[in-house]
């Protein structure tokens, strides 16, 4: 479990981002080269999906946040940003109707695919509206709710993160005398980037994971990224020396918070592995106990009946 866990929050963001590469890059090349391109975005697409489906969040959060450095510090129209990331779209799209296509068809080829499981089921059209007032709210509250491994101290050192950009672009507006249609547009981006950080949360019929800290550590995480980056390329050396100095404390957070969270994974993998054992103890010790037969043990709650 701990590996599977490690490799996930490890793996994922990294084969991602290299999906996103190769998407960015496909609208960049000949023609010749478009298609594999395309094809190696899809499939990292549709592996990450199928590994863990929150990782939506982390693809939402990084497609927001380049639309907002393309447009914000590029300067670059809108139309000419969507023509360069076109293909992201579609990669994500295809990769999407895919993987829900498999979603269908692997519960009647295998019991080990539960289709009913939260990171599976999405909401339907009608749904999706009812529901969205909730998700939207929750998108704010994430900023401030403590969450296991994320506690009060350390969303509050990235709150001012986000505070302090949020700040950065308001000064650069003023500076560059910058008109109202890029000002709201940039802002608008900005709150998209936030609300991506929930992308998960707002197609999933079970609203309960909205606080999970799994949920958050694909969504909203690349957020304070994406908020320090927009800190830390403003010019201002205010600015950039503050940033210095968060990073420092949100550094040393981050190193504490990952050492308790392995001591908590820890302990808890070995009360579980201690637990297996005394059980396969009690089971081999029985005098009707036959090794060439293949028992099942009954998990009473939530859990599936495992061999």
């Amino acid at each position: 479990w701990l590996f599977v866990v490690n490799m996930i929050h490890f793996s994922l963001p990294a084969i991602v981002f290299a999906g996103i590469l190769f998407a960015f890059k496909a609208a960049e090349t000949e023609q010749k080269h478009t298609r594999l391109l395309n094809f190696l975005s899809v499939f990292l697409f549709l592996y990450a999906f199928f590994a863990y489906p929150p990782v939506l969040s982390t693809i939402s959060v990084a497609f927001c946040g380049m639309l907002f450095m393309e447009y914000f510090f590029e300067e670059k129209k809108i139309m000419e940003i969507f023509s360069r990331f076109r293909f992201i779209i579609a990669d994500v799209f295809v990769s999407g109707i895919i993987f829900k296509f498999f979603l269908k068809i692997l519960p009647y080829m295998s019991d080990g695919v539960n289709p009913n499981a939260y990171m599976t089921q999405s909401v339907g059209f009608l749904s999706f509206f009812k529901g969205f007032l909730p998700c939207l709210k929750s998108v704010f509250m994430q900023l401030i709710a403590t969450q296991p491994f994320l506690d009060f101290s350390y969303k509050m050192m990235w709150l001012a993160a986000i505070v302090l950009s949020l700040i950065t672009l308001i000064c650069s507006f003023i500076k560059r005398k910058t008109g109202k249609t890029r000002i709201l547009c940039s802002i608008f981006l900005f709150l998209s980037a936030l609300c991506a950080s929930q992308a998960s949360v707002f197609i999933s019929l079970d609203k309960g994971i909205m606080f999970f800290s799994r949920i958050a550590m694909f969504g909203l995480l690349f957020f304070y990224v994406f908020s320090y980056s927009v800190l830390i390329k403003q010019k201002n050396m205010v600015f950039k020396n503050i940033a210095f100095v968060l990073f420092i404390l949100i550094s040393a957070g981050n190193i504490s918070r990952d050492a308790n969270a392995q001591k908590i994974w820890k302990l808890g993998f070995d009360a579980e592995k201690d637990n297996i054992l005394k059980i396969s103890h009690a089971i081999e010790s029985h005098p009707g106990f036959d090794p060439a037969k293949e028992y099942i043990f009954a998990a009473f709650g939530k859990q599936h009946s495992f061999r």
